[in-house]
């Protein structure tokens, strides 16, 4: 069971679709081409499901590297099974045997998708130390200000005033303005008209 576990990392050489044993792994180990790739290719899927981006992009250089190297070495069996275990793991997009480069673009791609990520959730914290809230708090407050200012206009109604600030449902809207500014729009609405027609009488 030890000496299958340790050796359980060239199982993506193999396909996902089948089961695989001890001599199914013992023949693809006597293949160090296949082999190398196969653990670097599971060290980079490791790395991206820690979110490292750094060791992620190396090691998929690596791989790359070893693969363009060995590339005469592996089958088109190889070549399918490794990348449909990619994308089962990690979302990367089917290798074709014809297009192998555009299938290292978009392993790359993954990787820099985990960068915008990681800068998205930096500047999120960032805006909530200096600010005290987070970004779509931020932003629906502002909307709701925005909101306000229309209404009280005579003339716009509570769905032109939602949909003027980014929103196309009235009810989400309504529940949104009222927990930002304690009373419905048509509340608030109502109360500013009253308010106008109060001021106008005296």
């Amino acid at each position: 069971m030890t000496t299958l576990h340790k050796i359980a990392y060239l199982r993506c050489s193999l396909g996902i679709s089948r089961s695989w044993n001890k001599v199914d792994l013992f023949e693809v180990e006597s293949q160090p081409a296949i082999a190398e790739l196969c653990r670097t290719l599971i060290k980079a899927i490791d790395e991206y499901h820690k979110r490292h981006y750094v060791s992620y992009m190396n090691t998929i250089e690596q791989f790359i590297k070893i693969f363009d190297l060995q590339r005469d070495r592996i089958s088109i069996t190889t070549s399918l099974a490794i990348a449909r275990f990619l994308n089962c793991s990690i979302n990367a997009p089917m290798l074709t045997p014809t297009k192998e480069e555009d299938w290292f673009k978009s392993l790359r791609n993954l990787g820099e998708q985990l960068l915008d990520k990681k800068i998205k959730q930096a500047l999120s914290s960032l805006f909530h130390k200096r600010t005290g809230t987070t970004f779509m708090q931020y932003i629906t407050k502002l909307r709701m200000l925005k909101a306000k200012e229309l209404l009280a206009d005579p003339s716009v109604q509570v769905q032109q005033a939602a949909e003027q600030v980014g929103y196309f449902s009235s009810r989400h809207f309504t529940k949104l303005f009222k927990e930002i500014v304690g009373c419905y729009p048509s509340e608030y609405k109502k109360n500013l008209q009253m308010k106008k027609e109060a001021e106008g009488t005296t």
